[in-house]
């Protein structure tokens, strides 16, 4: 989910050590001659000390602003780690309400900074909210569950087939088993079954505990984990008042008891739901049913979420979360894990300002999977001015891949992360589809081929233009920060991933993107990228007729609050 990053800087831009001499590795690549690098030193060397008229860096911080001439060109603009670096995003989206009607939860998956105690606690609540939602899922449908899926349920994979392993519980198409047809489940006991372990294998699994809701005293492979008879609160129940609270607060019923739900709970009814959730949702224990209509009174409560929360498609059960550091970048030090206790000691103990500025992003649980791989899209873009606002989209982009197949069971990055910077490292999965590359990319002419040949050709637009409002919206959260220097111009690379339901999610977006021929798909995209960015930023500007290659003309609006420095 990370950027490309090759650079040891805290953006998040896919610069390359500030250079751009790293070879390509696609078939074809010939580098150039001793004479033809002679000759570009000789030409560097003649124009060392000239007046540039037009600045291309891959380093931002090469630029001084304070001196730059008002006829100079410069790909960069100040300020642009507003929404380039994984903190800046996170807060300044949060403003987006101010500046038209958009809501970044319809595109950007929720997001906290680790180093705000404010936030670390909104995490801390989501979680547990998220955790209630995911024990009524695993309660009213799953692998095991009957004859339907919780509400909103849909194949990860584009094809519709199987994207991973059934024992996900919510991560993949479920694989019927030869004893699930609709007699034989009619006829099974009325209880919740998900997958599960032994009790063997819940005593090996150190990060298993189980509360005082539960009783281990005669469990065994048939035996379901039973209520103690002196306990308080059935996790189901208790799953079901916190999401009762939830939609009572989203429906204006509950506006004057913020922090009701947590006060209703104690500190140790939290850590008992949590532990309880771990047991359901990860290692799939059984649960009877607290009472006979529960089970539709958990799908109603879930049909409810559904329409009220726009971020519902993208969990599946496990609660998995993406920490990045904001002091890092090429994915390192990015994990992505399941569990509350593990994301806070994460975070415990750091010492200077720099490493402090932790974020934590839901992880996309549902991903829309390409024979059973996970993918993100590349989206390029450019900013020409900020006073008017004006964005040019590109209309061609490329998919990356990861090697190995998809499963919410191992958190590697590896089968997670889809930034090249990790998967050139990584061999590919000998076990996956053909179909697929083996350099892991994809242009967008191609995945338009794939949709096309699974009768899905009409969701291009549909992405397309949902990435197209995404950028719109963020970059509207961001115009009265951005300095707007007229003769500035900058590229971006946006990354999004797509849900089950086709809609385009924005991660993160990326300064200074990487434009080397890593590919013969970005071979040829980058090369072509490059060229009609020349046209829009220097053909157009002589004539407004003039051709902008694959840019499109997205968005143009004047700030309202004009602040054009006239650099």
């Amino acid at each position: 989910d990370d950027d490309d990053d090759d650079d040891n800087d805290d953006d998040d831009d896919d610069d390359v050590d500030g250079t751009c001499n790293s070879p390509p590795r696609f078939p074809g690549y010939e580098p150039m001659t001793e004479v033809e690098t002679e000759e570009w030193g000789m030409l560097s060397r003649a124009v060392k000390y000239a007046h540039p008229h037009f600045i291309w860096s891959m380093m931002k911080d090469d630029i001084d602003f304070k001196f730059l001439q008002k006829d100079q060109y410069v790909n960069h603009f100040r300020e642009g780690q507003a929404f380039t670096t994984k903190v800046g995003i996170c807060k300044n989206l949060r403003q987006l309400s101010s500046f038209c009607q958009q809501n970044p939860d319809d595109f950007f998956p929720r997001c906290y900074i680790l180093s705000s105690e404010e936030e670390r606690a909104e995490f801390i609540d989501n979680y547990r909210l998220t955790a209630a939602i995911s024990i009524l899922k695993s309660y009213c449908g799953g692998a095991n569950k009957r004859d339907r899926q919780w509400p909103g349920y849909l194949p990860t994979d584009a094809a519709g087939e199987d994207g991973g392993t059934a024992s996900d519980a919510g991560s993949s198409t479920v694989t019927t088993s030869p004893d699930t047809s609709p007699e034989t489940r009619r006829r099974r006991p009325r209880r919740v079954r998900i997958r599960r372990r032994t009790k063997a294998s819940l005593k090996s699994t150190s990060r298993t505990s189980l509360d005082s809701n539960f009783s281990t005293t005669s469990l065994s492979d048939s035996t379901p984990l039973r209520k103690r008879p002196h306990s308080t609160i059935h996790p189901v129940m208790m799953a079901c008042k916190i999401c009762e609270l939830y939609l009572m607060e989203k429906e204006h019923e509950f506006l004057d008891h913020e922090g009701e739900c947590n006060e209703l709970f104690t500190d140790e009814q939290w850590s008992n739901l949590i532990s309880q959730f771990y047991l359901i949702c990860h290692d799939h224990a059984i649960i009877d049913y607290p009472s006979g209509d529960v089970e539709e009174k958990g799908f109603r409560l879930l049909e409810r979420l559904k329409e009220v929360m726009p971020q519902y498609n993208l969990d599946g059960v496990r609660n998995v979360w993406i920490v990045k550091p904001g002091a890092k970048s090429r994915g390192r030090g990015i994990f992505c894990v399941d569990r509350l206790d593990k994301i806070l000691s994460m975070v415990e103990g750091i010492s200077t300002l720099k490493e402090s500025k932790w974020v934590v992003q839901k992880y996309i649980e549902r991903p829309l999977l390409i024979h059973g791989t996970k993918f993100d899209i590349r989206q390029w873009f450019l900013v020409t001015d900020w006073n008017p606002m004006v964005l040019w989209f590109y209309k061609s982009s490329y998919l990356r891949f990861c090697g190995q197949h998809f499963t919410l069971k191992n958190l590697s990055p590896s089968i997670h992360l889809a930034n090249n910077a990790i998967q050139r490292h990584l061999e590919v999965d000998s076990g996956r589809s053909s179909e697929l590359p083996d350099d892991n990319m994809w242009s967008s002419d191609q995945f338009q081929d794939h949709l096309k040949s699974i009768g899905k050709a009409d969701k291009w637009a549909t992405i397309y233009q949902g990435m197209k409002d995404a950028i719109i919206g963020t970059l509207l959260s961001m115009q009265d920060i951005v300095d707007s220097r007229k003769h500035s111009f900058e590229l971006f690379g946006a990354d999004f991933m797509l849900t089950t339901d086709y809609c385009p999610w924005l991660i993160e977006i990326n300064c200074s993107p990487a434009l080397s021929a890593s590919t013969q798909v970005t071979g040829r995209l980058c090369a072509a990228v490059i060229e009609d960015t020349m046209k829009v930023v220097l053909d157009r500007r002589r004539s407004k007729k003039a051709d902008t290659g694959d840019f499109e003309l997205a968005f143009k609006r004047v700030s309202d609050c004009s602040k054009d420095y006239g650099h």
